[in-house]
């Protein structure tokens, strides 16, 4: 019997990221937190997954309702995240 490979979608890591964001600010539920910054919960879902990669203004809308930095969302960038990113998502590392 063939082994199934179960390979990353292209987007993966962003979606990491986009799911680390959303809990780190303590937020489990997923269709509120996007529905908060504008985003359709489908829509936000296949982002987090890496189905889709998201669009800039969906990436826009959660800068400004929470403070997730594009740099963080399309690069990794820590460096220009608020504290209580940083923090929660440090929290979020030691809890695995």
């Amino acid at each position: 019997m063939a082994r199934k490979v179960i390979q990353a979608t292209p987007h993966a890591d962003i979606g990491a990221r986009l799911k680390a964001a959303r809990l780190s600010l303590g937020h489990d539920h997923l269709g509120d937190y996007a529905e908060n910054a504008g985003i359709k919960p489908n829509a936000y879902s296949q982002n987090e997954t890496g189905v889709k990669r998201i669009e800039v203004d969906a990436a826009l809308s959660l800068k400004r309702k929470y403070g997730v930095t594009l740099d963080w969302i399309y690069a990794g960038d820590e460096s220009s995240l608020p504290y209580k990113f940083v923090n929660g998502m440090a929290r979020l590392r030691k809890q695995k």
